[in-house]
């Protein structure tokens, strides 16, 4: 189902963050206090937790929260990415969300070329087992990302099928750089490495999959949530960790 109304009210807003080109720093002094307080601390006290570097030369702006209406039902959404262009180097990058909780109301996801209005794809997505962090494979979607291209992408929690304004929505945008640029700044299997030269999509996509594969190691999970609380989202840090920990 087209929901083209809402769709073009959220690539209007994205016009307004977008930058020219690529990436912009989140604003230090502006971050959350429990953010400044692990990178002054944890992070670089600890060779273990990785230090996410923004892109050079941009500006703050690009993340839309999915927070919830007041109501009981509703769930927070939110994605997992910076509050400016976040970088891959991968054509089919994965995409991390957050959910707060279960919820019976339908999930989309919504994918827009910056060069087009009409978004690539607009799909239910298969609603989850367990609330927490999410993944959308743009690969398991055939979604092919060219470089040097800025691509909006949302997660939608769809309150009233008839009434869009009623959604509510979450989303970021996502860059490629060249591939043979970055085989030269980064190890793709080292989420600290990938943080450092600024590849936001695939660190966090390193250091998920790493989860997944030993989901008991605590090490993983302070990555990420130290990547988290870095980019101006350390209550879903805070959410994560404590519900891991009570596995």
């Amino acid at each position: 189902m087209k929901r083209l109304k809402i769709v073009a009210s959220l690539v209007a807003w994205t016009a307004l963050v977008l930058p020219s080109h690529i990436g912009a720093a989140d604003d230090p002094a502006q971050r959350p206090p429990a953010a400044q307080s692990l990178e002054k601390a944890d992070v670089k006290s600890s060779p273990a937790i990785p230090l996410y570097r923004p892109p050079k030369g941009s500006v703050p702006g690009g993340r839309l929260k999915g927070g919830n209406r007041g109501g009981k039902d509703f769930p927070v959404i939110q994605v997992l990415a910076p509050n400016h262009v976040g970088l891959t180097r991968l054509k089919q990058p994965t995409l991390y969300w957050y959910l707060s909780k279960l919820t019976t109301y339908p999930l989309e996801f919504t994918f827009v070329d910056s060069r087009a209005i009409q978004p690539i794809i607009e799909v239910r997505l298969p609603q989850p087992s367990e609330p927490g962090v999410q993944r959308i494979g743009l690969r398991d979607y055939g979604i092919v990302m060219d470089s040097a291209v800025p691509y909006r992408w949302f997660v939608t929690l769809v309150v009233d099928p008839s009434n869009p304004s009623k959604d509510i929505t979450a989303g970021a945008i996502v860059e490629r750089i060249d591939y043979l640029e970055s085989l030269f700044i980064a190890d793709e299997g080292d989420p600290s490495r990938l943080a450092g030269v600024g590849l936001w999509y695939d660190a966090i996509r390193k250091v998920s999959e790493l989860i997944e594969a030993a989901p008991n190691d605590p090490v993983y999970r302070m990555q990420r949530a130290a990547l988290l609380s870095q980019v101006g989202l350390p209550e879903i840090a805070e959410a994560d960790l404590k519900r891991n920990g009570n596995r």
